[in-house]
C-alpha cells in the first residue's frame, strides 16, 4: 500500500511530497521517500491541499499574509502549472479549509 503525505517545512519554506509504503500488516518496515514539490515566499500561508482541477493530483491553496488574497497553485507532478488569485476576503478573515474545490 502507498499513501502520499504533503509536508510543509515552514522554516525552509519548502513543501515536500512524502510517499509512504507499507504492507497490509503495518509491519515496522514502513518506508518513506520525499520529493521537493515547491518553495514559497514568507508572505504565503498554506491552508489546504486539494485536487482543484480534477486531474487526480493535489493542488495548493494559500493565503497571502500581506494582501489577504487566497491563491491557488495548480500542479502537474512536481511542476507548478499556474498561480491564480481565487478570492479576496476582507481584512480579518482567515482561510482555514477547502472542500471539493
Amino acid at each position: 500500500m502507498t499513501n502520499t503525505v504533503i509536508a510543509d517545512n515552514a522554516v525552509a519554506k519548502v513543501l515536500y511530497g512524502m510517499q509512504i509504503a507499507y504492507d497490509n500488516a503495518l509491519q515496522p518496515d514502513i518506508q518513506a521517500s520525499t520529493l521537493s514539490l515547491a518553495t514559497y515566499p514568507d508572505n504565503l500561508r498554506l491552508f489546504a491541499v486539494a485536487d482543484s482541477n480534477g486531474d487526480g493530483g493535489s493542488d495548493f491553496l494559500w493565503q497571502d499574509r500581506n494582501t489577504n488574497e487566497v491563491v491557488l497553485w495548480t500542479r502537474d507532478g512536481t511542476t507548478i502549472k499556474s498561480k491564480t488569485v481565487v478570492a479576496s476576503p476582507a481584512a480579518g478573515f482567515t482561510a482555514v479549509a477547502a472542500y471539493d474545490v
